[in-house]
């Protein structure tokens, strides 16, 4: 036939238009224009549009979203904003670009940039306990109450025989060690480090070590200089 076709339709009756007996491995098609266009549905599956340059819904004059473009990796076109109702986005994959949206569990395990300083100072006013959200300092030993591990994290810099900015150990000389635990993975990308004023008490041979367990430890940084006062900042 040619021309329109225009069903007219009386008080509270319905005017159908397709197939209502479809048999198994048989389909239903209503062409859009050629044989690439078109609506179709078989027997037990989802009913399918298929076009060559995507499903374009509108309101009024107004674009609302695109389903499939002509790229050759189809994409769906959001034009307005998406109301998702308390319901949920699922199974994002990792991001590999700017643009992309990441998910929470990416945003949690993946490490962070902090330019201000990770480990917060883990002494209160009037306490001395090192406890601080989730971070504990130890250390190997301390020389006395005013040379306690806390003071290296506590961003405070003593000078001359002044306590409270310092930690000091008990007298060793060798294998001694200052530690911080973190509540959570960190990658280490930079360390600021200052010795005591003595000369005789430099550290000559130190370096950073890290440990996912607390148990096994390794080197991340292992500098070739001595702790001393003017060893400020190490950036690896």
């Amino acid at each position: 036939m040619t021309g329109d076709l225009t069903l007219s339709i009386d008080d509270d009756e319905m005017r159908a238009l397709g197939c209502s007996d479809l048999s198994p491995n048989k389909y239903f098609c209503l062409l859009l224009g050629d044989q690439l266009n078109r609506l179709y549905f078989i027997l037990r599956g989802p009913v399918a549009l298929q076009t060559t340059h995507g499903f374009l819904i509108k309101v009024g004059d107004e674009d609302v979203c695109q389903i499939g473009t002509d790229d050759h990796h189809p994409e769906i076109v959001i034009f307005r904003n998406i109301r998702m109702n308390s319901n949920r986005i699922t199974n994002l994959p990792p991001p590999n670009f700017p643009h992309e949206v990441p998910s929470k569990s990416y945003v949690d395990d993946c490490p962070r940039k902090i330019l201000s300083g990770y480990v917060p100072s883990l002494r209160s006013l009037g306490n001395v306990t090192n406890l601080k959200t989730g971070f504990v300092g130890t250390a190997s030993s301390q020389a006395r109450r005013g040379f306690v591990q806390m003071n290296a994290f506590n961003g405070f810099y003593a000078r001359g025989s002044g306590s409270g900015g310092k930690w000091a150990t008990d007298g060793e000389t060798n294998n001694f060690y200052l530690q911080v635990q973190c509540p959570e993975f960190v990658r280490v990308w930079r360390v600021a480090l200052r010795g005591r004023d003595s000369n005789a008490q430099r550290i000559f041979n130190w370096n950073i070590q890290g440990s996912t367990d607390g148990e096994t430890f390794s080197v991340i940084f292992a500098p070739q200089i001595q702790l001393t006062q003017e060893i400020r900042y190490n950036t690896f």
